[in-house]
């Protein structure tokens, strides 16, 4: 009977050792899934990485044409000011000129009455 009992024992421990084995076995096969899920991830991140500099160093470049434009167009609304100034100045001599000419049309005529008279 102590002989049985001996096997018996061994025959559990067997089964321990097969249930350990085999639950260490799938804890590696989880292990694995998990190491590749974590790759996938990794190589998602390292994708979304690489596509928001890309969209970044785009984004700069878009605002530094557009800083660029907006210099251009300063330049340009300052050119027209300038040029809307020396308009005036010119509408102003202008009107000058015309004031000048109706002074001289009542000279002419103030002459005119003038010689009449004599």
């Amino acid at each position: 009977m102590v002989f049985n009992m001996a096997r018996l024992q061994e025959q559990a421990a067997g089964y321990g050792m097969q249930e350990v084995l085999k639950r260490a076995s799938e804890d590696s096969r989880k292990l694995r899934e998990i190491e590749d899920r974590l790759e996938i991830l990794e190589n998602r991140l390292i994708t979304v990485e690489r596509s928001t500099l890309e969209k970044d160093q785009q984004f700069h470049e878009r605002i530094e044409h557009i800083e660029a434009d907006l210099k251009n167009m300063i330049r340009t609304v300052d050119d027209l000011a300038t040029t809307v100034d020396r308009f005036n100045r010119n509408m102003e001599r202008l009107a000058t000129k015309t004031e000048l000419k109706q002074v001289e049309k009542m000279a002419e005529l103030l002459l005119d009455v003038q010689k009449q008279e004599v």
